[in-house]
């Protein structure tokens, strides 16, 4: 069965559920509904797991580019502010030496 049931089909079937009921069919009107229920409970499961795919994505995404910003961060740490702190701790060290 393809993964993707369209509305159109689901309002057709519904539509002959109704029409069987009309013309006191109840069987089959019985066995539409059952049909539709089940089909119903597919596409709930479809859009469910594409909805799981897709927050997934997501989350991978997020989780790169989380990644990616500690990198730039530890990156600068490395290249600038340690640097940095150390010329400042070298100077400071020299003056209370000279005091």
């Amino acid at each position: 069965m393809n993964n993707f049931i369209s509305e159109d089909f689901l309002q057709v079937l519904e539509e002959h559920r109704k029409m069987c009921e009309r013309e006191g069919k109840l069987d089959e009107a019985e066995q539409a509904k059952k049909r539709l229920k089940e089909l119903r409970k597919i596409e709930e499961q479809h859009k469910r797991e594409l909805l799981e795919s897709t927050h997934k994505k997501e989350m991978k995404a997020l989780e790169n580019a989380h990644k990616q910003e500690v990198k730039e961060m530890l990156n600068k740490w490395n290249q600038i502010i340690m640097p940095n702190f150390e010329n400042e701790a070298s100077l400071i060290e020299l003056e209370l030496k000279k005091k």
